[in-house]
């Protein structure tokens, strides 16, 4: 297995550009965690049903996996929650147009005068909490941060230009429907617009993983699929919408391809992850 998380935090050289960004949809996130239950060993499966208690079962997980999102939304209204005010930015990570490369130089970075991470740094940060955090808690709430982090680095305006927030400041028509942003279309319609609900979509993209894929996706480690998410970004996204900001049928069948291979490349290599952390079995 090519990926190792815990050589210390994962960040990036360039320059990294603050920003208020999304994350997939709610949908999305459950999508990405039914596909890495079915792929947990049974050590993996009892580890994180002891972390989490009842969110740990296969119904569950998916729902644990948007938690992160939750938690960020409170924080600012609950001061119980400050402690998670540095992963605010965690779910994203930006760069100017044309960036040509990422490694392990430093994000980090101070916002209103605290410390503050990209992914990739919460990424890392995470991991290491889940594997051996000082305690129950900590570990709990590293894996569900991590399970939700490694899905929103597979988005591909989580690794996008921080000029127009990963695409928040770009309005499109969506299908008629005025005021929307081209991050929402990433978020949700490119999740839902096929009509499926999430359990059925999961269902879907789970079966359909070839196994020669799943053995090639979980090489590499998170550098790697962000920089394919940055590379969707300079590449896809954008190119796509047609004149007037409008983002339509064409759209969605152009790009359709692209973002559900991202959410089962998520699945998989999350639940590689999980299996590599918390089975030993999977380490050797």
């Amino acid at each position: 297995m090519g990926f190792l998380l815990l050589a210390g935090p994962a960040v990036d050289t360039l320059e990294a550009v603050e920003s208020v960004s999304e994350t997939w949809g709610g949908d999305g996130h459950r999508v990405v965690c039914r596909i890495a239950w079915n792929r947990l060993t049974p050590r993996t499966r009892q580890v994180v049903e002891q972390l989490l208690g009842p969110e740990g079962s296969r119904d569950a997980f998916p729902d644990a996996c948007v938690w992160a999102d939750e938690i960020r939304a409170r924080i600012g209204g609950e001061p119980a929650l400050a402690r998670f005010a540095p992963y605010t930015t965690a779910h994203y990570a930006n760069f100017e147009p044309g960036s040509s490369s990422l490694d392990r130089g430093g994000c980090a970075r101070l916002s209103a005068d605290r410390e503050a991470y990209c992914i990739l740094d919460g990424i890392d940060l995470v991991t290491h909490a889940a594997a051996g955090g000082p305690s129950e808690l900590s570990r709990a709430e590293g894996l569900k941060l991590l399970a939700h982090l490694l899905g929103d680095v597979h988005q591909p305006l989580h690794v996008a230009y921080g000029r127009d927030r990963g695409g928040n400041d770009v309005i499109v028509n969506v299908m008629g429907e005025a005021g929307r942003n081209l991050h929402w279309v990433w978020d949700t319609f490119m999740v839902a617009h096929g009509g499926e609900d999430w359990a059925s979509l999961a269902r879907r993209l789970d079966r359909s993983v070839a196994p020669l894929d799943e053995m090639r996706w979980v090489e590499g480690d998170p550098i790697v699929w962000a920089g394919e998410s940055y590379s969707v970004t300079e590449t896809q996204v954008y190119d796509d919408v047609e004149e007037g900001g409008y983002v339509g049928q064409r759209y969605f069948d152009l790009n359709r391809h692209t973002a559900e291979r991202r959410l089962q490349m998520a699945g998989v290599r999350l639940a590689a992850v999980l299996n590599h952390l918390f089975d030993p079995a999977m380490r050797r």
